[in-house]
């Protein structure tokens, strides 16, 4: 098994990833299929590099039966010393067998190699499994809540977590 991060040569790759995401769980993302599936390559590749203009990675997951098992997003946000995660989705043959967890600590890897003092992220509510996983991985609940771009009526809350720190329970 190995954590990578995926370059900008990679983005057919990601894309076709991305895209499987996007039509198996659409309740999970902040976007549709239909609005990425036309994205053009320049979009794509600039995903690979940053998040809204600030540096980031995406970082993927193979398994020996299942290349790119997962993958989850990060990036700087306008506080210098803070990232975002974002996108992660593991391929449903894959759950359960440690892709987020892996995910996650490949992420908060970079996230310190990178100088930063924390992590954030917004989860959906009712999204127990993935709740549940942040928990775990030393993500808490900041009391801050939103409604999901684009999904009126769909409430998401804010995770914190201090690099350094890894909570498992």
């Amino acid at each position: 098994m190995t954590t990578r991060v995926l370059l900008p040569d990679d983005f057919a790759a990601y894309r076709d990833l991305r895209l499987a995401a996007l039509s198996a769980d659409p309740a999970a993302f902040c976007s549709t299929h239909e609005r990425e599936a036309e994205f053009d390559e320049a979009t794509w590749r600039a995903r690979l590099t940053g998040i809204d203009g600030r540096a980031g990675a995406v970082i993927v997951h193979d398994l020996p039966a299942s290349p790119m098992a997962g993958m989850l997003g990060t990036g700087l946000v306008e506080a210098l010393d803070e990232a975002t995660l974002w996108g992660m989705w593991v391929r449903p043959s894959a759950r359960g067998t440690g892709v987020g967890e892996q995910l996650l600590d490949a992420a908060m890897e970079w996230c310190s190699a990178a100088g930063l003092a924390s992590v954030e992220l917004w989860v959906v509510v009712g999204n127990a499994k993935a709740i549940a996983l942040y928990e775990r991985c030393g993500f808490a609940a900041t009391g801050a809540m939103d409604v999901v771009p684009g999904r009126p009526g769909v409430a998401e809350v804010q995770m914190r977590r201090q690099l350094g720190t890894r909570a498992r329970t």
